[in-house]
């Protein structure tokens, strides 16, 4: 599989992840900045991720895909939240130049 992520340095961290159409279309329209997920990744701010939308009923990737930059990460596991393992992942354009769009992108594989 061809990474689509944008160029990254070699201790830049990327992610692939599986989006279902309805969240995936919120963060891909730009209405939904953020990501809440379970923390099994050891996630971090500038860490890139790559959103594959999946149908959870045919169990298969719908070809759509987006990149996003992780800006800000809120651990709800602090005892504030009491929500162990979970955080929420401010989400960002993954390449910060003006040609960057919040539109998904069709996938190579």
């Amino acid at each position: 599989m061809t990474d689509l992520c944008p160029a990254s340095t070699p201790d830049e961290r990327q992610h692939e992840l599986k989006c279902w159409p309805l969240f995936f279309e919120a963060v891909a329209s730009g209405v939904k900045p953020f990501e809440v997920r379970r923390d099994d990744r050891g996630y971090q701010p500038g860490d890139l991720l790559r959103l594959r939308e999946w149908n959870p009923d045919s169990e298969t990737y719908t070809g759509r895909e987006c990149h996003r930059r992780v800006t800000y990460l809120l651990d709800l596991g602090a005892p504030m939240w009491g929500l162990d393992g979970l955080v929420v992942l401010g989400l960002g354009p993954a390449d910060p130049s003006p040609a960057s769009t919040s539109q998904p992108v069709a996938s190579t594989s």
